[in-house]
């Protein structure tokens, strides 16, 4: 902790349900600029009114004497603008120092907030947590005495960052670059083939919008089929929409279901639900109806009855929580079962394919929703106004009391037990996806099916044993993603890429898992599918994973695509585990390293005392009344924050806090 934000911290606190932090100073591309925060951080005499509301309801005498102090301060911000714009950001940064500053002749008190305000910028480049590059930082950092000369100078730090993180997932993973730039070349032509009627473009413009990668699989089919394929994804976007939006009572939202495949024959009929992208498409829905007529009766048909059996099966887990394992199976025959079958209608009815069983067709919706329900977990229990939970109870209440506890760290080792057992469960539909794939006779059906298979297949393995799915932080890299798309084209590929996808979960069985025979048994299946197809790796090697980045700790894959000694691989994959422990060695926050932590923590208090005899003598040379207050202050409120962190393991939980009150008795 550096001590420019010691102050910071130490008046934080979290009585009135908020907690008062003060805002950070980002570079911007015009000057430097403070993120207020106003909805958590109010004025700063409001703050400091409240102080007399201590947790003990006494009045802080102290508290309204700072009151005044503050009130005085503000009023003595130098009228000059650049002035003001400097003083106004030093009183929300650094309050102690704002108190006191006002107190000095006015070129000490120029120098003493211009001093503070450059180091603190340089501060915050320097503990910018986005950045993953020591070569970016570093000059700047270095340089950074010859900025505060130029008038003109800033530097668009967010930007480059984020710039910068993309090129180091490329570095990686060079033979990503290839596929993402045909990616992006075959989105843009995508686009530019939206056609010009006022209906069907607003259909084709929202599929690129909800569903980027469905948009683009299609664009090869027929035209016929492939606007019936578009309005049918529309169309039960727009009934999902609905089901998910739970802030709809559902008295209003139960007949709208039920209803709704009537409503796609009105074309004047809308609905507002939803949020972003999706409520366009609800509030527009009239140009999907309109579109939908236009379509071949038999097409039409098809959507209609798969609406109405979607929207029926809606209604039943609108009233009811799933609870069963039958229960979780049947909600996803109703909101994705359903689409295989109706998919599979619309390629029968083109023509193009044979109708194949319902039991196959259903399998293949039911692996890509149960994949969606473990991926969006986090997303889902934490919505508002109003949690969704489709983790069945059978599965969930073995380790849990409530769905919610999985994302607590606390609770970390049962949540991943739980993850574990959801991936198991949906693995048990890959046998019938394989066979459904295996039938199919056109190219461009196959490729629109298969495409998506595998990149669920690919996030269950980066799901499976992975805390971060309850942390929010789980996701394919566009790199894979669009390697996926470049190389998927015959059956030989999909075995391929299951092959390896399973291998990769197979790595990651940990066997003291509850679940891990049962996980085991479900991969070693799915690997002899694709080595008795006979047509794995006809270009000899894996394209998904390494077979040679085997290091200690966690499960991970890299990329070769070089011609280079194992040894060097090894050595690079060393380099690269270093780089990803240094994130996942977390270990003290965990409530099973307790005794551990605050013995850590200990250390760590017992190393900043070494400091106090210095800081004792400094203070006592100061002569100045005033500046003597100055850097007493931080001083006091630093040793009266290490007497609250000492031997405390709320330290780890982030309750640790200086009240209030007590920061105004300093």
């Amino acid at each position: 902790m550096s001590i420019l934000s010691l102050p910071l911290a130490s008046i934080s606190s979290t009585a009135a349900g908020r907690r008062f932090a003060a805002p950070e100073v980002h570079f911007s591309t015009s000057s430097l600029k403070v993120i207020s925060h106003s909805h958590r951080n109010p004025p700063l005499t409001n703050c400091l009114r409240e102080t007399s509301r201590l947790p003990d309801r006494e009045f802080n005498p102290q508290a309204a004497e700072m009151n005044t102090v503050a009130g005085n301060a503000e009023k003595q911000i130098s009228p000059p603008p650049r002035w003001r714009f400097l003083y106004t950001i030093i009183h929300k940064a650094f309050i102690f120092g704002a108190f006191h500053l006002h107190r000095f002749r006015s070129d000490l008190r120029n120098a003493g907030c211009t001093f503070y305000l450059v180091l603190r910028a340089l501060h915050t480049a320097d503990n910018d947590k986005k950045s993953t590059s020591t070569r970016v930082k570093l000059p700047i950092l270095k340089a950074f005495h010859r900025p505060i000369y130029d008038l003109k100078w800033h530097f668009p730090w967010e930007d480059l960052l984020r710039k910068m993180e993309s090129l180091r997932v490329i570095l990686w993973h060079p033979n990503d670059l290839y596929p993402l730039m045909k990616l992006k070349m075959a989105m843009g032509n995508a686009k530019r083939q939206i056609p010009s009627d006022p209906h069907w473009g607003f259909c084709y413009t929202m599929l690129h919008k909800v569903s980027k990668s469905f948009a683009l699989v299609i664009q090869q089919l027929d035209s016929d089929l492939r606007d019936a394929v578009c309005i049918f994804y529309l169309v039960l976007r727009a009934l999902d929409t609905v089901e998910d939006d739970t802030s709809i009572a559902n008295d209003v939202k139960v007949p709208i279901l039920m209803g709704f495949h009537d409503h796609i024959y009105d074309t004047e009929w809308h609905f507002s639900c939803g949020k972003k992208d999706y409520k366009v498409l609800m509030d527009e829905f009239h140009h999907i109806s309109t579109a939908f007529l236009e379509l071949r009766r038999s097409y039409q048909e098809a959507i209609k009855d798969i609406t109405r059996r979607m929207g029926a099966g809606m209604v039943k887990f609108t009233c009811n929580e799933v609870e069963t394992i039958e229960d979780y199976n049947e909600y996803c025959h109703y909101v994705a079962g359903l689409v295989g079958l109706g998919l599979s209608k619309l390629l029968h009815a083109s023509g193009k394919e044979d109708l194949p069983p319902d039991t196959l067709s259903n399998s293949m919706g039911l692996f890509l929703q149960k994949t969606n329900i473990i991926m969006d977990y986090l997303e889902d229990i934490n919505e508002i106004p109003t949690s969704r939970m489709f983790w069945p109870r059978q599965i969930w209440s073995k380790y849990v009391n409530k769905l919610e506890d999985l994302k607590y760290e606390e609770n970390s080792v049962k949540a991943v037990h739980c993850l574990n057992d959801m991936v198991t469960n949906a693995l048990i539909h890959v046998e019938d996806c394989v066979k459904f794939m295996s039938a199919l006779r056109d190219p461009v059906i196959f490729r629109v099916c298969a495409i998506s298979q595998i990149m669920a297949i690919g996030k269950l393995a980066l799901c499976y044993n992975n805390i971060e799915v309850f942390r929010g932080g789980v996701k394919m890299r566009h790199g894979l993603a669009a390697k996926v798309f470049d190389q998927t084209k015959t059956m030989s590929d999909v075995y391929g890429a299951f092959y390896d996808f399973s291998c990769m979960m197979k790595s990651k069985v940990d066997d003291s898992d509850p679940n891990a025979k049962t996980t085991n048994e479900r991969l070693e299946a799915i690997v002899k599918i694709c080595t008795d197809s006979g047509s794995l790796y006809k270009w000899g090697e894996p394209r998904y994973i390494s077979s040679t980045a085997s290091v200690p700790g966690p499960s991970f894959w890299i990329d070769f695509p070089w011609k280079s000694p194992i040894s060097l691989k090894h050595t690079l994959s060393q380099a690269i585990w270093r780089i990803l422990t240094r994130y996942q060695r977390n270990d003290l926050k965990y409530e099973e390293n307790s005794v551990k932590a605050v013995q850590c923590l200990n250390d760590m208090v017992t190393d900043a005392l070494i400091h106090v005899e210095d800081c004792l003598k400094c203070m006592s040379s100061f002569q100045d009344p005033n500046i003597f207050r100055l850097c007493a202050i931080p001083q006091i409120m630093a040793i009266g924050t290490l007497a609250l962190c000492y031997n405390n393991i709320q330290f780890f939980r982030g309750v640790v806090e200086m009240r209030r009150g007590l920061a105004a008795k300093v």
